[in-house]
C-alpha cells in the first residue's frame, strides 16, 4: 500500500526504472511520463518540497524532447502537482 512518507523513496525507484528501461532501448510512453509527473506531486520529503513542482514541469520537457505532446492527462497531472505544491488536496 501507498505510504506518503516514503514518497521520495518510491519516486527515486520509479526514476531509476525509467532510466533502466531507456538504457535498454525500451520506449517510454506518455502514460509513464504522466505517472512520473503524478509521483513528483505526491512525494513528501522536507528536503524535496521546494523543487517537486519544478521537477513535474521538467518531466513535461523530457516528454517534448521525445516528441511526445502533452495530453489531457499530462495537464491534469500538472494541475494536481500545482495544487499539492500549494498544500491543497
Amino acid at each position: 500500500s501507498w505510504e506518503p512518507e516514503k514518497g521520495q523513496e518510491y519516486l527515486e525507484k520509479a526514476e531509476n526504472l525509467l532510466e533502466v528501461m531507456s538504457n535498454q532501448g525500451m520506449t517510454i510512453n506518455k502514460v509513464m511520463y504522466n505517472i512520473l509527473i503524478r509521483a513528483h506531486s505526491l512525494a513528501r520529503d522536507p528536503n524535496y518540497e521546494g523543487s517537486k513542482l519544478d521537477k513535474s514541469f521538467k518531466v513535461v520537457e523530457m516528454m517534448k524532447k521525445e516528441h511526445l505532446n502533452p495530453d489531457l492527462h499530462t495537464y491534469t497531472s500538472l494541475i494536481l502537482a500545482c495544487l499539492h505544491a500549494n498544500g491543497k488536496e
